[in-house]
């Protein structure tokens, strides 16, 4: 179904909020060439201040993960590299990688009272650097296996026969060749007795990170809930959801990273600041410009009503990122931030393990997918957070997913909507200009 409200916010921002740095150019610059980018979950974990040709004075936050303190540096081979790094855990041995999933030491490390000076002579066009704890964040616990693309597989197995689902293969990780490298899924769930055009459309991306596998399970879940095959769900599923609704997922946009259980991809690439906010293309990896791409040509015909892109963190719960107001990308308005605040309200309702004040605000970082989606094409997308450390057995964390469905349909059929003079709006795909989601009701729009 094609929404005008959200195409209405893109173009209103396109004459002004474009002026920030271009996916080529992100980065902090410092003399000698040399680019830093925050490479942290948030992308928010760092102050970074340049100085002197190739040296740079890194600040780390207060309050994150020491699991998630890495930082990439794009320069020139061979230049000289300083940081003086202030906040990073003590007991940390800085390590570097330039991809192939492989960590080596960084030798001249010199620590002082207040701060560790690192220095490194940089060994490829983009190397990341890990300030904090060399093992990734814990995986697995309790009963719970790790989700890895043998267990994708064997579960896209069993929707070989239901017709309101299409598994298809958008490409391929790393060089992009059929058979060698690891494929790019997409599955669709959707019932065709009814038109798509009619329907509003849910985008979810799931393993940009390989190392967090938690998400996985909910997204399965989403999956089996939408087309009715979940026994006993926690939440109840509405006999029309698939004729007013369609589900558009990329299950695992970084197969290597899986496999190698590894935020990265094989060339050391977070695939989450790697979008391209104008548009997919060859400055894009190949996981990355495969999803981009059919985002973006999906987009010729219909729209999304709303986006999730499902991560990990270590942060003991479940929450994720939204939008500040008045913040990148694009100063982000209020009745948008308001659409956005109505959203988690919504969600706390139908799903107790995600409560309104466990998702931060932020700005996001240029080349997040959430960045990207929102600055190109207008889309109502945040990042959800499921904790990795959690003891949560698969079976909960898969009848999750249907919690989640719900809190799309419980926005996006069960509030009250006005337009921004405050007259009632039929429901959210009848809106003409950006709307305010002003409050929950059960029965608005149902009867």
């Amino acid at each position: 179904m094609q929404l005008p409200c959200l195409r209405i916010v893109v173009s209103a921002f396109m004459i002004v909020s474009f002026g920030v740095a271009s996916h080529a150019q992100q980065g902090r610059p410092g003399i000698g060439g040399i680019r830093i980018l925050d490479y942290s979950e948030s992308g928010h974990a760092f102050q970074i201040r340049s100085g002197r040709s190739g040296e740079f004075e890194v600040h780390v936050l207060p309050g994150h993960d020491p699991h998630d303190l890495d930082i990439a540096v794009r320069g020139k081979v061979g230049h000289e590299l300083q940081l003086n790094v202030y906040g990073a855990p003590a007991e940390a041995t800085p390590v570097w990688t330039s991809g192939k999933f492989e960590w080596h030491p960084i030798h001249r490390v010199d620590r002082f009272p207040d701060h560790v000076r690192i220095r490194l002579r940089i060994p490829s066009p983009h190397v990341v650097i890990r300030l904090g704890s060399i093992e990734e964040a814990p995986l697995a616990r309790g009963a719970r296996a790790y989700y890895d693309l043998a267990r994708l597989e064997t579960f896209l197995a069993t929707l070989g026969g239901d017709p309101r689902v299409t598994v298809e293969v958008l490409g391929w990780s790393y060089l992009n060749r059929p058979g060698i490298d690891r494929p790019i899924y997409k599955v669709t769930v959707s019932d065709s007795a009814y038109p798509d055009i009619d329907k509003l459309a849910i985008l979810v991306t799931s393993r940009v990170h390989g190392n967090e596998a938690a998400n996985s399970f909910i997204t399965e879940g989403m999956i089996e809930f939408a087309r009715g095959a979940m026994p006993n769900p926690p939440a109840t599923r509405p006999d029309d959801l698939l004729e007013r609704m369609m589900f558009i997922f990329y299950v695992m946009v970084n197969p290597d990273g899986v496999e190698a259980v590894s935020r990265y991809n094989t060339n050391g690439i977070d695939l989450n600041r790697d979008w391209d906010e104008t548009g997919s293309g060859p400055t894009e990896e190949w996981e990355v410009r495969h999803v981009h791409g059919d985002i973006e040509n999906f987009l010729v015909t219909y729209d999304f009503a709303l986006a999730a892109d499902m991560h990990g963190w270590s942060q003991g719960y479940e929450g994720g990122f939204r939008f500040a107001p008045a913040t990148l990308p694009g100063n982000v308005p209020a009745n948008y931030f308001e659409n956005q605040q109505t959203y988690f309200e919504v969600q706390a309702e139908v799903n107790p393990w995600r409560p309104v004040a466990n998702f931060f605000q932020n700005g996001a970082t240029v080349g997040m997918a959430r960045y990207c989606l929102f600055t190109q094409y207008g889309i109502d997308v945040h990042t959800s957070e499921t904790n990795e450390n959690s003891l949560r057995s698969e079976q909960s964390l898969i009848e999750e997913g249907s919690n989640y469905v719900m809190s799309f349909h419980a926005y996006l059929f069960n509030a009250a909507f006005t337009d921004d003079v405050g007259a009632d709006v039929a429901d959210f795909a009848s809106c003409s200009d950006p709307v305010y989601v002003t409050v929950l009701d059960a029965d608005e729009n149902h009867d």
